[in-house]
């Protein structure tokens, strides 16, 4: 921090809340632009830390995919209430067939 001309080292806790610029600064371990060390990173209000445009891709990339699994479950999920459907219509026909070979008719039956 910028005192009389001269830079203070901040302590406490970090990341150091500069109220000037509405922003926290601190430091975390990271990768960015393919070189991982400590680096600086700023934090909002929260003590979240933003994320880098690397980090920014990756998450949009990671959420895109999950969609897209979830689009997929979904989607298998209707084809085998199809089938079941399908299946559950088959059985239905053929006991009605049988019935019909007993020389009873479903359609009067009252269910």
């Amino acid at each position: 921090q910028l005192q009389a001309e001269e830079y203070q080292r901040l302590s406490g806790e970090e990341p150091f809340w500069l109220p000037g610029i509405n922003l926290g600064l601190g430091r975390a371990q990271g990768t960015y632009q393919g070189i991982t060390r400590e680096w600086l990173y700023w934090y909002n209000e929260q003590g979240e830390r933003y994320l880098t445009p690397e980090e920014q891709l990756l998450s949009a990339r990671q959420q895109t995919l999950e969609a897209q699994q979830q689009a997929d479950d979904a989607q298998q999920q209707t084809l085998e209430a199809r089938q079941q459907a399908r299946e559950a219509q088959e059985q239905v026909a053929k006991l009605a067939e049988k019935l019909m070979e007993l020389g009873i008719d479903p359609s009067s039956l009252d269910l």
